[in-house]
């Protein structure tokens, strides 16, 4: 009973201590008040000195507690003042750095994220991990200043002009040729038709456009924040399987091609070596030979015609995997094979193009490069293994 009414008498008391030291915290905050920011526009990595009118009071409430800068109603950790400077008349100036700590990373990515260019948020003063002790005073945080921002800007829109102009003008995003093959080719009697080009690769197409979000969200986040080491695992890995993907697709495609380049020429010969013994075979048969040898002539004859036929229907199967295929529209090719509109290339397309959205929001909302888990990856991965198992049978 006696220890029951200790312990009740104990918390009341500590409630009672905790209620007048917040009562007394909140006094003093009313007391003291910011009176001057300056400067008055400052962004990270800048110092800013705030001055308070009543100094003493403000540090006896934090006696065991260091003082930190509060923004937006916010505690900013690790930002402490680095000089207190008391004044003549009770006032006293606080100096804080602006600076980004691994312990400050969030509450910078709420003040940070979404960024505009000037942001107005009320600047006090508190205890670490605790509430403000001070009224507070307007502050303009610089978000992002203009000339990074145009400079982001104009190299961005660069890089974007030289990826559409390289995809005209050049192979930048299409498949492997048959460049090597084209005299060959014209042995086979294949012509390409005029102006025609190699089809778009979805592995290539895939591969420039992760690396244009990844640059672009990589130098985006340094302008605001002067951060480089934003780089995480799962970007590293999200780069691996746009280029594991690309690469995949062209070593698919190399060697069906060289497959076919080696049966076709084994086929060529044959055939000439056929239409020779056939060219011998023809004036033997019109000289009318015993019917015994024209039998056995005529058979010849047809057992070589029928070979000949036989090797021209398997020529005019692999000559597409020969030519590489010919292009037909941006999302034709990336998006069908040869019996149209595939389900594995359009499931690798929407993915990658619903991370890339949820990419660009979340470096835009937090500042940070997003974190994808282990499942996410992997299936991106097995959408991008599809599309590469797939092409093994296609024949372009």
């Amino acid at each position: 009973m006696k220890e029951s009414l200790i312990r009740k008498y104990g918390c009341t008391m500590f409630i009672s201590v905790a209620t007048l030291l917040g009562s007394a915290r909140s006094l003093i905050a009313q007391q003291v008040q910011v009176v001057a920011v300056s400067p008055l526009e400052a962004g990270l990595n800048d110092r800013v000195e705030v001055t308070v009118d009543h100094l003493g009071p403000l540090q006896d409430a934090a006696k065991g507690h260091k003082l930190v800068l509060f923004l937006s109603g916010m505690e900013i950790p690790q930002v402490y003042p680095e000089a207190v400077v008391p004044l003549a008349d009770g006032k006293g100036v606080l100096r804080f750095p602006l600076i980004r700590k691994s312990e400050s990373m969030k509450a910078w990515g709420a003040l940070l994220g979404r960024p505009v260019f000037l942001r107005n948020l009320p600047l006090s003063v508190g205890i670490e991990g605790g509430t403000s002790l001070t009224g507070e005073q307007e502050f303009h945080l610089v978000v992002m200043g203009k000339v990074r921002f145009f400079l982001w800007l104009g190299v961005m829109i660069l890089i974007l002009y030289l990826l559409f102009r390289l995809a005209r003008d050049s192979d930048l995003l299409r498949g492997s040729g048959p460049e090597k093959l084209t005299a060959f080719l014209q042995q086979l009697g294949v012509q390409l038709p005029p102006g025609s080009r190699r089809p778009f690769s979805l592995g290539q197409t895939q591969m420039a456009f992760w690396f244009f979000i990844i640059i672009g969200s990589f130098f985006f986040i340094w302008v605001v924040t002067a951060d480089v080491d934003t780089l995480s695992d799962s970007i590293l890995v999200l780069m691996g399987i746009g280029t594991g993907t690309a690469l995949g697709a062209a070593m698919v495609d190399s060697g069906k091609r060289t497959s076919a380049e080696s049966e076709a020429r084994g086929l060529l010969a044959e055939k000439n070596q056929l239409e020779a013994d056939l060219a011998r075979l023809r004036p033997r048969v019109i000289l009318v030979p015993s019917p015994m040898d024209l039998a056995t002539l005529q058979q010849d004859l047809t057992k070589k015609q029928s070979r000949v036929a036989e090797i021209d229907h398997r020529l005019e199967a692999i000559t597409p995997v020969l030519q590489g295929g010919v292009s037909e529209g941006f999302f034709q090719d990336i998006l069908t094979d040869e019996n149209g509109v595939s389900l594995h290339r359009f499931q690798m397309a929407a993915w990658t193009a619903i991370l890339g959205l949820v990419f660009i929001f979340s470096v835009y909302g937090n500042l940070a490069m997003p974190t994808f888990n282990g499942t996410l990856l992997a299936l991106l991965g097995i959408s991008s293994g599809t599309y590469v198992g797939f092409k093994i049978p296609e024949k372009a």
